[in-house]
């Protein structure tokens, strides 16, 4: 690919930045379509049509099951993942993960009975399982650990950026043309960022024809190994990260962080719609009401915490807000109380998800951070799979959302109080 070089006009070298105008965008992307993959079976589950059509109507844990079989097979493909990135490389990963989400989501769209769409929400599962592990093993290889933080807080921003676009997206497509075309428009778009990794996206500096050599010199030496600001930085490269129970820590956080995105993107809708009664469309723009600034805030907190270099009192500040603004949001009574209230609690939780991958290069050097990314990524998912499934059976039991989104502030207030333990070492 040909890229600028980076020459001033006086001819002195400077940052060719290929790594925040290539490498960024794929990543923000890829995330982005990701989690609108991930998430619209939620918005498909509302759809009274679909659920007459798969038998689904008043079995609220079976339909849990369409999120909690994808989450589990998410979560065992992680660390297979991980090993494969490590092995093969970030971008060979990425074109064989990505092929095969497309044809998962035709496979689901083509579905004829509740067992083929299992089936292909597992495979889906399965070949979206090389996110996590793929973002953080380039972001290890492309960025220094003075910008790492900020480079999470732009790719994990796909996140809330996946979020509010199915908001927008998905009801109006299930309102136009069915369910069917909500796997179908998707598969055709996930082309796009196929295409980068194909053309845009190399593993590492030294891979890429005509980028700065002041560029690959600020990455290779601004990683951990030569970072002395962080903690125990020497340590890392030969403690074994599943050794380090800081690394067991973040890996709790990343429980949390999965169980609340799947118990709000699960229930979140059918809440808003049986309960507020809100329409379609409705729920569509609360939805992305509610995610559409997280990424502005991400990238301040992602600043900040570049430049203080500490990381774990963000993500203890992160789930306190989560847990105290989400617990009122379920006992306010206006729709707008709601929204105000699990849009803030949503900041909370996207930030302490960001400072979490950033903390993750903090204890652990670039060349384990596929594995380990996908061992976290990878226990969290399946820790928190069945979220979903729980959460349907507490209010199919109680007749009540309450019970189910109190079970998402607990485990903020646990998290928080986990990595509180690490703020006095300065991480």
């Amino acid at each position: 690919m040909s890229l600028n070089v980076g020459l001033s006009p006086n001819g002195a070298v400077v940052d060719s930045r290929v790594r925040w105008r290539y490498v960024m965008p794929t990543l923000v992307l890829l995330q982005t379509l990701g989690m609108v993959d991930k998430v619209n079976v939620g918005m498909v589950m509302t759809y009274k049509p679909f659920l007459t059509y798969m038998n689904l109507t008043n079995q609220k844990a079976l339909a849990g099951m369409l999120m909690t079989l994808f989450v589990v097979a998410y979560g065992i493909g992680m660390p297979f993942w991980g090993m494969v990135i490590d092995k093969w490389g970030a971008r060979k990963s990425a074109i064989l993960s990505t092929i095969a989400w497309i044809v998962m989501l035709v496979i689901g769209g083509l579905s004829t009975s509740l067992t083929w769409l299992f089936i292909s929400r597992i495979g889906l599962g399965l070949a979206e399982a090389t996110i996590w592990p793929l973002g953080n093993n380039l972001i290890a290889h492309w960025f220094p650990v003075k910008e790492r933080s900020k480079a999470s807080a732009y790719w994990v921003s796909g996140l809330s950026i996946g979020i509010a676009l199915s908001g927008l997206l998905v009801p109006p497509m299930l309102s136009n043309f069915g369910w069917r075309s909500v796997f179908f428009i998707l598969a055709t778009i996930d082309l796009i960022p196929l295409c980068m990794f194909v053309f845009l996206t190399k593993d590492g500096p030294r891979y890429v024809r005509n980028i700065s050599s002041f560029e690959i010199s600020l990455i290779e030496q601004g990683v951990l190994e030569k970072t002395s600001e962080i903690p125990n930085y020497d340590k890392a490269t030969t403690r074994a990260f599943y050794r380090d129970y800081r690394f067991w820590i973040l890996t709790f956080c990343n429980v949390t962080a999965s169980v609340l995105n799947f118990g709000i993107n699960t229930w979140m809708p059918s809440y808003l719609t049986n309960v507020r009664h809100l329409s379609l469309s409705g729920m569509g723009y609360f939805t992305a009401i509610s995610w559409i600034l997280c990424p502005l805030f991400m990238v301040l907190a992602g600043r900040w915490s570049d430049h203080l270099l500490r990381r774990s009192a963000f993500i203890t500040i992160g789930y306190i807000a989560f847990a105290v603004f989400f617990y009122f949001a379920t006992l306010a009574e206006s729709s707008i109380a709601v929204l105000i209230l699990e849009t803030i609690a949503i900041w909370g939780y996207e930030i302490a998800v960001t400072m979490t991958f950033s903390m993750l290069h903090s204890i652990v050097v670039k060349s384990h951070m596929g594995r380990s990314s996908g061992v976290l990524t990878g226990v969290s998912n399946v820790a928190a799979a069945f979220i979903p499934m729980v959460m349907g059976a507490v209010i199919g039991h109680y007749n009540s959302f309450t019970g189910a989104f109190l079970i998402l502030s607990g485990f903020a207030v646990a998290a928080a109080a986990l990595t509180a333990v690490l703020i006095p070492q300065r991480y």
